[in-house]
């Protein structure tokens, strides 16, 4: 479990669950899963990084526009 700790002042914070989907019985499963999910977050953030940070989508507009005049 997940608690968002930036919830505002006087609002319940949210708490996320990670429920995976794929079968966990044994301790190299959970190995595994966790892998996954700390492999996943790193592709987001890469992303996020890219998108918010980069302003790549911006840049991508940009560069299609001025190939298309």
């Amino acid at each position: 479990m997940h608690t968002n700790h930036c919830a505002p002042e006087g609002e319940i914070p949210i708490q996320w669950y990670h429920l995976p989907t794929l079968p966990i019985d044994t301790d190299e499963e959970v190995s595994a899963v966790i892998e996954y999910v700390c492999n996943r977050l790193q592709i987001v953030i890469y992303f996020r990084t890219l998108k918010s940070g980069c302003k790549i989508e911006e840049r991508y507009v940009e560069r299609f526009t001025r190939l298309e005049n």
